[in-house]
């Protein structure tokens, strides 16, 4: 990371950070509420990154946030349980759901790198 002189351009800077984690968990949140079974495996072989809207893509792809480690099955899990605990019971107990999930993971990385 490159220090900066201007505090408006570390702000800005910092708020990537912020930024970006919450936009992805409301979007899997809302994505989650209220999907059926076969609805979420669906979306799930469709892929995450591929179900975006393009608008939330770029918005994201523009964030590039510094640091994807928080970017995990646990974050995805996490956001999906909080509108659909049935959801999240099924990844948990699905190691082909958490398989596909964890290499879609490494995808979206790879296209926010």
């Amino acid at each position: 990371m490159k220090l900066m002189s201007n505090p408006k351009g570390l702000i800005g800077a910092l708020a990537k950070e912020f930024v970006a984690p919450d936009f992805l968990a409301g979007y899997l949140q809302e994505e989650a509420k209220g999907k059926t079974v076969p609805q979420f495996y669906k979306y799930i072989e469709e892929g995450i990154w591929n179900n975006l809207p393009p608008g939330q893509k770029q918005f994201l792809i523009n964030q590039k946030p510094w640091n994807l480690e928080w970017f995990t099955f646990d974050f995805i899990l996490k956001a999906i349980a909080k509108s659909n605990p049935t959801i999240a019971c099924l990844i948990m107990t699905s190691p082909q759901l958490q398989k596909e999930i964890q290499s879609q993971i490494e995808d979206i990385k790879h296209q926010l790198s």
